[in-house]
């Protein structure tokens, strides 16, 4: 079902309000960090409630999507509430640039994919992991359906989809991708208003009984152009990959497309099955790699490691610069054999790594404690900054119990490579998981995620404690970053 009132605001408190309230429903806070401006808002009822992805509509606001489970008002301001089948139903919210409610799309069931009930089977689900918008007024979003075989039996993906919305939240179309074993990748838009989209799939099927303990299929990652009509332009794939082979996408200002991920030993990177781009790596590496608008392998750039790399984020700058975060273990030469190695200071580190839109090699910017640290997602604002969102831990005494074991952090970081939070921001609680991150024209900075228990989201502010309703609840974190002292 989709709940539509235009402009109906959800009131932003100008003081600090106290989250131990009995509704089910959002909770609503606002306040002022000493390093950044920002506003909070919750939402969540009993169950398992997140947020996935989150991306920003030049008319509306913020597009956000997730999962909720149980009973979930989206909307304390009105009267009603919205429930869940079985156990989780995948949601696209919308919110204005202040964190206004605009609608909440829930209609995620079986139907998108044409499923229908035979008995023992029944629908145990969905999810939206992915979505991203475009000025020509369409919003996509990608997620999966989840059936049970019979009641008492485990769930397993029916399939994949990738969904078109107008800004009323009606769907336009959706195109489905079926199999058991799907991974959901990466969303982006180029500037035509097309869809790029990435998921990888089994190449044999598993059954639901007499699986091996060990059992481990060979994958094929894809990544399919789509136009805002839902007619497939092309479609690429590669075989026998390491997964997560696409994390990420992004498009420049002429339609090139920029993706990372993982892969290990020998992989033709050219989908092209008249040409060879051929190159073996040593355990598992990280890979950027740029197509063509027509989907053309253009040149890839692999990381020289005895260790292993991992890239989670990419992102590319108005001047076509292309950005990478992630994580890595052991000495690692991020520009090729003919760059300086960077060590890790303990199990994994964080990485920023910045390109020129023709693979050129630029700088890498590291960080970490003594555990395992890694970037995340990132985003770049109006004035060239990049944000990085990620996970760091502070120091050996977390095994111990004598530290909290994971803090999330933001750090920002110039186009030149210099830190301008060197220590990290924001958050202040191991309970929050900051899953994506958007910006805006405006200096405004909009992080999405999930957390449990007691959470503080504001390290200078110690009453922007938080409690969860249920296992989880989700949140939009709005930082205004020209406000930063």
């Amino acid at each position: 079902m989709r709940v539509s009132k235009t402009q109906m605001a959800w009131l932003l408190a100008v003081a600090i309000l106290s989250c131990t309230s009995a509704a089910l429903g959002c909770a609503c806070q606002k306040h002022e960090d000493k390093q950044l401006a920002s506003s909070i808002l919750t939402w969540g009822g009993t169950g398992d409630d997140r947020a996935y992805d989150v991306t920003v509509d030049s008319e509306m606001g913020t597009v956000i999507c997730g999962r909720f489970q149980g009973s979930v008002d989206f909307n304390p301001g009105a009267a009603w509430e919205l429930r869940a089948s079985n156990e989780s139903c995948g949601y696209v919210l919308v919110l204005s640039q202040d964190l206004d409610f605009y609608w909440v799309q829930t209609d995620i069931s079986g139907d998108l994919l044409g499923w229908t009930a035979d008995p023992p089977a029944v629908w145990a689900g969905s999810e939206i992991k992915l979505v991203d918008s475009h000025d020509k007024g369409l919003i996509f979003v990608a997620g999966r359906i989840f059936v049970r075989r019979n009641p008492s039996a485990r769930r397993s993906c029916f399939g994949a989809f990738l969904m078109a919305l107008d800004r009323e939240g009606e769907t336009l179309w959706v195109m489905p991708v079926f199999g058991e074993r799907i991974g959901l990748g990466a969303i982006t838009t180029d500037p035509s208003g097309n869809v790029l989209f990435s998921y990888s799939k089994a190449l044999s099927a598993e059954g639901e009984e007499n699986t091996p303990a060990d059992y481990r299929p060979s994958y094929a990652a894809f990544v399919a152009k789509v136009n805002g009509q839902g007619q497939s332009i092309w479609s690429l794939r590669w075989d026998d990959v390491e997964i997560p082979f696409v994390k990420s996408l992004a498009a420049d200002s002429k339609g090139c497309i920029y993706i990372c991920g993982q892969f290990s030993g020998s992989v033709d990177f050219d989908p092209d099955p008249a040409r060879n781009e051929l190159i073996v790596g040593s355990g598992i590496s990280s890979h950027l790699t740029k197509l063509s608008p027509e989907g053309s392998h253009l040149w890839t750039r692999t990381w020289e490691s005895s260790g292993t790399t991992k890239s989670n984020g990419i992102a590319v700058d108005t001047e076509g610069s292309v950005y990478i975060t992630g994580e890595f273990f052991g000495p690692t030469r991020f520009g090729g054999a003919d760059s300086d190695s960077s060590p890790t200071e303990g199990l994994t580190d964080a990485f920023l790594s910045k390109f020129t839109s023709e693979g050129q090699y630029e700088w890498t910017k590291t960080w970490g404690g003594a555990l395992a640290d890694r970037g995340l997602d990132l985003v770049i604002d109006q004035n060239g900054i990049v944000h990085v969102i990620g996970e760091f831990n502070p120091s050996r005494l977390s095994l111990l119990g004598l530290a909290q074991s994971v803090r999330p952090v933001m750090y920002r970081i110039s186009s030149e490579g210099d830190f301008i939070d060197r220590e990290g921001s924001v958050f202040a609680s191991p309970s929050v998981v900051p899953t994506a991150l958007a910006a805006d024209d405006h200096g405004q900075v909009y992080i999405v995620g999930y957390f449990s228990d007691r959470a503080r989201f504001s390290i200078s502010n110690e009453d922007s404690t938080y409690l969860s309703n249920g296992d989880f609840d989700a949140f939009e974190l709005l930082l205004r970053t020209n406000s930063i002292e």
